[in-house]
């Protein structure tokens, strides 16, 4: 479902004037600068983030929390995107969680089986692309 520039800008001025923080997000990926501009971007419309730079951390985190949202890449030492998304789907507490699946190999995609609520987005991923989506995902556009 596309998204209209106006609604994701209306969405962005009321979470800016209101200063909310509105939903929870990990973001997970090895690379420093993807997580930074991840978080940056979400941060504007109002995602409080938490980052994991590898798998073996996103596992350690998700045992003890629920984010709405999870960012995820899924070339990552230790511990890869895909043994972390099947974490997720197979967690009860994780029911409510939605994924993005930020990667380069759009291979993947069809190896995955991600759920219908879910994104697979291949990079490089614009900003607007992943605040639409993040957007949609969470349900914070009307």
């Amino acid at each position: 479902m596309k998204i209209g520039v106006r609604k994701v800008a209306d969405t962005i001025n009321k979470l800016m004037i209101e200063g909310v923080m509105t939903h929870s997000v990990l973001i997970v990926a090895d690379d420093n600068a993807s997580r930074e501009v991840f978080r940056q971007v979400l941060k504007m419309v109002g995602f409080k983030s938490t980052e994991a730079a590898n798998g073996e951390i996103a596992l350690r985190l998700l045992e003890n929390s629920a984010p709405d949202l999870v960012v995820l890449d899924l070339r990552l030492p230790r511990v890869t995107g895909a043994e972390v998304l099947q974490y997720i789907y197979n967690a009860p507490h994780l029911a409510n969680t939605r994924v993005i699946v930020a990667s380069a190999h759009e291979a993947m995609m069809v190896k995955l089986n991600l759920r219908d609520r879910d994104r697979y987005l291949v990079k490089p991923i614009f900003a607007s692309l992943l605040r639409e989506t993040a957007l949609e995902l969470t349900g914070s556009i009307d």
